[in-house]
């Protein structure tokens, strides 16, 4: 398989977010719908600055989204990345891997969005990644 037009630039390897971009990008019309896309994505920028000089195609994939017309919630509200992941080699929780994408008209209604820290995930070991949580004004 050819997978020279939906392989990152920044990455050697096919990741799932390549295959969803493609898939989404084939499948939705810029600004005709309401897009919510969320997951854990294993995709966080601050890989792209911690693996050497050249960046890994993190960044690469959020602008991707964003060119669909999907924003990422928890970016947009906070200014900046909230990490949502422990890494389980240390314990540090500054990568945000999981991500939630909302089309531009949804974006437009946002109240809030954020990672929610106190409810003992952690501590309690009921997951390595915290949830995220986004508010809209959506009015009928």
């Amino acid at each position: 398989f050819d997978i020279n037009l939906i392989k990152l630039e920044n990455n050697p390897d096919l990741w799932l977010t390549e295959i969803l971009w493609s898939i989404l990008k084939q499948s939705m019309h810029k600004n005709a719908d309401n897009w919510i896309v969320a997951g854990d994505y294993n995709a966080s920028v601050t890989f792209d600055y911690m693996w050497g000089s050249k960046p890994r195609g993190n960044q690469e994939f959020i602008d991707r989204m964003n060119k669909l017309g999907l924003i990422e919630s928890v970016f947009y509200s906070n200014k900046e990345h909230i990490p949502t992941y422990k890494n389980t080699n240390g314990g540090k929780v500054i990568h945000q891997m999981d991500h939630m994408f909302l089309s531009e008209n949804l974006i437009g209604q946002l109240e809030s969005s954020g990672v929610e820290k106190d409810l003992g995930i952690f501590e309690n070991s009921i997951s390595d990644h915290l949830p995220i949580f986004t508010k809209l004004n959506i009015e009928n």
